[in-house]
């Protein structure tokens, strides 16, 4: 089977009747819903990845400061000698700063709220118990031993879904024995491109599980043009 004729997102897994090539490595899986980024939680017996949520106790301050900026530039502008009446924004400019309390900073915290609560009643991405090297696949409601997991695989490409236009994304997941000599390859969570460092990371977390369950890491990569070519989304 090859998973590149599947629409992106179409399917939660996928199982192979042998050992799959790269080329069958490229569809994206499961919820296409995430927030672009993850949480993780390490200790020396666990590692928990979920969702990313908004830093609330970081984003509202930062709104507030910047609001506060922005309604006290006419007062700032007074003090430098400039009418307010006379500045080409005139008396719309308090109109401006009206909504901006009343009716944008409102939205934009109910909204934000909103998503994360959205996100973060998915609950867990995945776990690991380093201990009974086990990882349980939250989404999938399945747990895998050790001697079950063949690879991680790391899939970065492009790819277009609803009203989200292209853009780079990155899925890693995890080939796991099936019964009958077959592989079923799942999701374990996905990054948007914004959010993937330039550089890259030092070790990504596909290399830290790789180095816990002391399999290999998998890498996939298709530039835009290639991942266009597949025609899955």
């Amino acid at each position: 089977m090859n998973a590149g004729t599947e629409k992106v997102f179409s399917r939660p897994s996928v199982r192979f009747d042998h050992s799959p090539e790269d080329s069958e490595l490229v569809c994206l899986l499961g919820d296409r819903d995430c927030p672009g980024w993850i949480d993780v939680l390490e200790t020396s017996d666990s590692l928990v990845v979920r969702p990313g949520l908004f830093p609330m106790k970081y984003v509202v301050p930062w709104m507030l400061l910047v609001a506060s900026g922005m309604t006290a530039a006419p007062w700032i502008a007074r003090h430098f000698g400039n009418n307010l009446d006379n500045l080409v924004f005139g008396r719309a400019l308090w109109l401006l700063l009206a909504m901006m309390w009343l009716l944008v900073l409102p939205s934009l915290f109910l909204l934000l709220v909103f998503m994360n609560r959205s996100f973060a009643s998915k609950g867990d991405y995945f776990r690991v118990d380093k201990s009974a090297l086990a990882l349980t696949l939250c989404q999938a409601g399945k747990t895998c031993k050790a001697a079950e997991v063949l690879a991680f695989t790391e899939l970065s490409r492009w790819c277009r879904y609803g009203h989200v236009t292209w853009g780079a994304t990155r899925q890693t997941g995890v080939l796991v024995r099936a019964p009958g000599g077959r592989v079923d390859l799942y999701p374990l969570f996905r990054e948007s491109g914004e959010n993937i460092p330039l550089f890259g990371r030092r070790q990504t977390l596909a290399d830290r599980l790789a180095a816990i369950f002391q399999v290999p890491v998998r890498r996939v990569k298709l530039g835009r043009r290639e991942s266009r070519a597949l025609g899955d989304c």
